[in-house]
């Protein structure tokens, strides 16, 4: 599978992180929260880290602003998963908001669309037992 759009899901300081990767790397990102300041706020950190890269000289063939025009954000969870084919997570370290999360996006996504979590120390097994299809 080819993976072309990719949606994170929380705007917080990973998962604003992970749109400005998946962005600097040539990826069409959603960048979801359900808090509209925090998207605000992630546009700007998320500027301030390209900004950093260029002055590194680590953007080759794009400006910082070319590699931003990449990024949508939106408070709409359903919109932002339905077409996605990699879904990155990274919304608050709860069993039960990641369950929620976890079991409105399978119930929205294509059985081969890729669904990945930051969690760092929750158990996935935990989380994946509210999906239907847990092996993605």
């Amino acid at each position: 599978m080819e993976i072309e759009r990719v949606t994170c899901v929380g705007a917080g300081l990973i998962g604003h992180s992970w749109a400005t990767l998946f962005a600097w790397k040539g990826y069409k990102v959603i960048l979801q929260d359900i808090d509209r300041a925090a998207l605000e706020y992630a546009l700007v950190s998320i500027r301030r880290n390209l900004d950093f890269l260029a002055e590194k000289s680590l953007l080759k063939d794009e400006t910082p602003e070319e590699i931003l025009q990449k990024i949508e954000v939106t408070t709409n969870l359903d919109n932002a998963v339905k077409k996605a084919d990699y879904i990155q997570e990274s919304v608050p370290e709860k069993y039960e908001i990641k369950k929620k999360i976890f079991k409105r996006i399978d119930s929205l996504t294509q059985p081969q669309t890729i669904i990945a979590s930051s969690t760092s120390t929750l158990k996935m097994t935990e989380i994946q037992k509210v999906t239907e299809n847990p092996e993605r």
